[in-house]
Formats: C-alpha cells, sequence, structure tokens
C-alpha cells in the first residue's frame, strides 16, 4: 500500500508497473496534477477532491472495480483501459469527453454537474452491462448516443437521468431491451429528439 495523502505540495506521482500495489491513498491532494498508476493490482482508485489534477493514467489494474475522480475540475485525461470497473464517478469534474464503450462490466456511471462535458463515447463491440447513467446538469451535454459497432449492445440500461442539460439536442438508445424505466429530461430545452425502443 501506499498513503502519500499528508503529502500536501505533491505535484506528480508515478507508481506505475508495481503488481504489488493493492491500495492507493491520495484523495484530496490540491496540488497534484499527474497521476500514473497503471499495471498494479489496484482494486479502487479515490482522487476526489485533488482540483489540480489533470491526467490519471489507470489502464491495466485487472481487479479494478470502482475510480472516484468527483471535483476533479481541471481533469481532462482518464484512462481506465479494460478494468473491470463495475462504477465511474466523474460528478463535476472537467472532462471533456471520455470513453466507456470497452468496460463492459461497468454497470453505473454519475457523470453529473460536468460543465465542460461535450461527449460520451458510447461505441462498443461487445455485449454491455450499464445499468444507470446520470449526467444530470451537465449542460454542455450535446447528445447521447448509445450504440454499439455492428449491433446495439446496451441491453441492461435501467436508467437515464439527463435533467437539467440544457444543451442537449438528442437522446438515441435503440435495441435496449426491455429494461428501460426511467428517462428524465426535465429542463433539457434544446431536446429534439428521442428515440426510445426495446
Amino acid at each position: 500500500s501506499l498513503n502519500v495523502s499528508t503529502c500536501t505540495s505533491l505535484s506528480a506521482l508515478n507508481c506505475y508497473s508495481n503488481s504489488g500495489l493493492a491500495t492507493l491513498t491520495i484523495s484530496g491532494l490540491t496540488s497534484l496534477t499527474g497521476l500514473a498508476c497503471h499495471a498494479c493490482a489496484l482494486t479502487t482508485l479515490d482522487v476526489s477532491g485533488c482540483t489540480a489534477l489533470i491526467s490519471v493514467s489507470a489502464a491495466s489494474n485487472a481487479s479494478m472495480t470502482t475510480l472516484n475522480a468527483g471535483g476533479c475540475t481541471a481533469l481532462t485525461t482518464l484512462n481506465f483501459g479494460t478494468n473491470p470497473l463495475t462504477t465511474l464517478d466523474v460528478h463535476a469534474s472537467g472532462m471533456v469527453t471520455f470513453n466507456i464503450g470497452n468496460c463492459v462490466t461497468l454497470l453505473t456511471v454519475n457523470a453529473y454537474s460536468c460543465l465542460s462535458l461535450t461527449s460520451i463515447g458510447f461505441l462498443s463491440t461487445l455485449p454491455m452491462s450499464l445499468q444507470t447513467l446520470d449526467v444530470h446538469d451537465s449542460t454542455a451535454l450535446i447528445e447521447l448516443r448509445m450504440t454499439a459497432f455492428g449491433q446495439w449492445h446496451y441491453t441492461s440500461i435501467q436508467t437515464i437521468d439527463a435533467h437539467g442539460c440544457t444543451g442537449m439536442s438528442g437522446i438515441i438508445a435503440v435495441d435496449c431491451g426491455n429494461t428501460l424505466v426511467s428517462v428524465n429530461t426535465t429542463g433539457c430545452i434544446l431536446l429534439s429528439g428521442v428515440e426510445l425502443e426495446g
């Protein structure tokens, strides 16, 4: 394990390719701008509150199920590769775009209040497990297009919360199975097209 939570002046941390590193404690380090922790044995990663953090490289952690980057307002690059995440939290972060299309184990994505977020990459070649997508109050988000390569694979989706996404023009979730029970578009004043088919 590695605990640097009291190193308040730390600006960069490179601890990648440590196959025995299972625990990393860094949340709240407001001077940290870069983190490279790929190819370790981390099961969770919490960088929440690292307000200066720009880049995170966390791919190839074969047991990582949870990644929390909430409140990382400067974050622009987040690489989690094909880690077996079940929960991804990037709420109130500075992300402009990110891709979840390769993360087939992902159940929950919290990307609400991301004021710079314009798109989420959903393109997948495999069946997806995603059940809950929360993007509310991400005012720059233009469209949600939940697609797969060659066919549609988001057959587990249950809830889409897009309320307050004032810049959103469309939501497309076709052939998403019979699991979708709730779509909240309250306050989406530019919404001109919604395509939801089971």
